[in-house]
């Protein structure tokens, strides 16, 4: 009678033996699927987490040393401007270009303009909302200062931290370069309440105040713009005052602000972000940025902080570290259980081994159906501990990454993030809209067992139980027929 056929019938004999190999190897084998899923949903998680908030470096003047900085006169008024050489898009093609890594980067200046129709006789309707400064509202309650937003300049929307980070999303029309022109993006909220589509035109131009301060007539700094996208916020913002939230908000071309804002261009961009490919290289590209001759020595810094991402990440990396340990010490304590059972039914089972081979049978055949036995058995065992895990797996991963995103608690600040209730705040600039975002959204991940982790648990199982039983065989492949019934009888 072949081997195979022995091991079925002694499994369907012995129903005791062989339930309590199955639940045994059952349990070892959710356990551990059940861990290596929930680790690798954590690498996830760590993942995006670096792409979401790490991911980016920013380069502008140095504010700490006063030499870099100079005052001019401006109408009535003055200002304090850079004297260093201006950034512009040329700077952050040369970055992208010279610089492994690098996805891709916006320079950014902005400043408040008044959007109101093509010829100025009407001005448009703002989005409504709460004033986050109560104070500044009431002292431009009578101005037409009240109705300005913020108008964002920029080299590339694609790669602006707004849109880059997902804080906006680009739902109509292309985004706006440096060689879009009179092209502007605009939220879908401003451009429904205004009747606007893309290809759409109105006009912006300065606050009465600024004009007057500049010495120039207010329509003189009206321009033309086009509607060449619109774009949705993924999160609630809010700002100084309602009118500069992110629903009012228009971001167009540096040659467009210049128009409304004389010498803007010639001042260049504030800073220019970057995104880069991974983030585990940021701190190598960042060298090499620095090294750069249109940067070295004159006056600019470059700053990748990387706290937010290494606290929202600490968490999770523990947590890897502990379920990774977990399913390997599910593993390692299987096998010597199921190495100690194994030896026991090999001790019980010597009489039956003996007279196999008295009759004939080679060593080969008796260990052949021991581990036959034991390797349909395991079969059995992971194919029910394969839905079992997918179950655990969502159930006991969502608490763990839920647990780990709560506990992240960081400061703001440029690009911050605050996750003390589960919210983040995230603004890189005084006067711009503060983002409420989800800080779960970065941790929020299905855990699911897939089909590699599958694959692993039968090839890594049935590898374990095979070396169990020839472990566990050794005594039976030492001794021959007649010292074993001797040693029996």
């Amino acid at each position: 009678m072949p081997f195979p056929r022995r091991a079925l019938l002694y499994l369907a004999r012995k129903r005791g033996k062989t339930l309590t190999l199955l639940a045994l190897l059952f349990v070892v084998a959710a356990l551990a699927l059940t861990s290596w899923s929930i680790r690798g949903a954590a690498q996830t998680a760590q993942l995006n987490v670096r792409q979401a908030l790490g991911g980016t470096f920013t380069v502008e003047p140095d504010s700490s040393n006063m030499s870099n900085w100079g005052s001019s006169s401006v109408g009535s008024g003055s200002q304090i401007t850079f004297q260093g050489d201006p950034l512009t898009a040329d700077f952050v093609s040369e970055v992208v270009e010279g610089v492994d890594g690098v996805r891709g980067g916006s320079g950014s200046v902005s400043n408040v303009l008044i959007p109101e129709t093509t010829d100025g006789s009407a001005a448009l309707e703002l989005v409504e909302g709460a004033d986050g400064d109560s104070s500044l509202a009431a002292a431009y309650a009578g101005d037409d200062f009240g109705r300005t937003v913020q108008f964002y300049a920029v080299s590339d929307s694609a790669f602006d931290s707004y849109f880059a980070n997902g804080y906006l999303r680009l739902v109509e029309g292309d985004p706006v370069t440096e060689d879009s022109g009179d092209g502007v993006l605009v939220s879908r909220d401003f451009a429904e309440r205004n009747g606007l589509a893309v290809g759409d035109e109105f006009s912006v131009r300065r606050a009465t105040v600024h004009a007057q301060m500049a010495g120039i007539d207010v329509e003189d700094t009206r321009t033309q713009v086009r509607v060449a996208g619109i774009f949705e916020p993924t999160a609630k913002s809010q700002a100084d005052l309602a009118s500069w939230s992110m629903d009012n908000a228009i971001f167009g071309t540096i040659s467009t602000l210049d128009h409304a804002r004389e010498g803007t261009a010639e001042q260049g961009y504030d800073r220019v972000t970057f995104q880069v490919d991974d983030p585990a290289e940021l701190d190598r590209i960042v060298r090499e940025v620095e090294g750069l001759d249109a940067l070295a020595g004159k006056g600019y810094r470059v700053s990748a902080d990387t706290s937010d991402v290494d606290a929202v990440s600490a968490p999770l990396e523990n947590m890897d570290r502990l379920v990774t340990a977990l399913a390997a010490a599910a593993v390692a304590v299987g096998a010597v259980v199921l190495y100690l059972v194994l030896s026991g039914r090999v001790r019980d089972r010597l009489h039956e081994s003996g007279v196999l081979l008295s009759l004939g049978l080679t060593r080969a055949s008796v260990v052949g159906q021991y581990l036959c036995e034991v390797l349909l058995v395991a079969a059995v065992a992971f194919a029910l501990a394969v839905p079992a895990s997918s179950l655990a797996a969502r159930t006991m991963g969502g608490a763990l990454l839920g647990s780990a995103s709560e506990s992240v608690q960081t400061g703001g600040g440029d690009g911050g993030v605050s996750t003390a209730d589960g919210v983040s705040t995230v603004s890189g600039d005084p006067f711009a809209p503060t983002f409420e975002v989800d800080g779960a959204s970065f941790t929020d991940i299905e855990v699911e067992v897939g089909p590699e982790s599958v694959a692993a648990l039968f090839g890594v199982g049935l590898a374990v139980s095979a070396a169990a039983v020839l472990l566990a065989s050794l005594p039976l492949r030492r001794m021959g027929p007649r010292e074993i019934l001797s040693t029996l009888s």
